[in-house]
């Protein structure tokens, strides 16, 4: 799996969903400020959460690391099933939770570019925060209460699949020297 597969999944939300103004692929956790950050359209850094000017958002967050198993051989080397966990939260203003619950659910099991599975969901607003927000400045996490407070925030933890076939069985320098 690669970054850009992340971007075609974060692509085809936005497509199912018209309601949602924009989404974030390969959000991270920044360990200082302990805020979310994404790389936006011009590659820039981007605070994504807590976030009170993009409207109805949403990001995926990879957990780290990303498990391997072999699955078949293919030619002189063996396929493989690359998986990561990856938070999906969504931000919007005081939506349905059950409906757009729904909405994703059928989102994600219609996408065909890798194997999304959903494993669960939590719609606690102030918890979803706290957790994503944990090590943050306590202050900041009230401020950022305050701010969303009419705010419907989704979290669905799904495992995400890949397959990643070597196209040569010869080795190739990475470097883009």
């Amino acid at each position: 799996m690669t970054t850009s597969d992340y971007s075609k999944l974060k692509d085809y939300i936005l497509s199912e969903n018209p309601y949602l103004n924009t989404g974030y692929a390969n959000a991270f956790k920044d360990n200082k400020s302990n805020m979310i950050f994404a790389r936006d359209v011009s590659g820039d850094l981007a605070l994504v959460f807590p976030s009170d000017t993009d409207g109805d958002y949403f990001y995926l967050r990879n957990d780290e690391g990303i498990t391997f198993r072999e699955r078949s051989f293919a030619g002189c080397t063996p396929a493989f099933d690359d998986t990561i966990l990856i938070n999906m939260v969504f931000v919007l203003r005081d939506a349905d939770i059950n409906v757009l619950l729904s909405n994703i659910r059928k989102t994600l099991v219609s996408y065909t570019g890798l194997e999304v599975k959903a494993l669960s969901a939590n719609w606690n607003r102030e918890q979803i925060l706290i957790d994503e927000m944990s090590g943050a400045d306590e202050n900041e996490v009230l401020r950022a209460l305050q701010r969303l407070d009419n705010q419907t925030i989704l979290r669905i933890r799904t495992q995400v699949t890949g397959s990643y076939v070597p196209n040569n069985c010869s080795i190739v320098n990475p470097c883009k020297c």
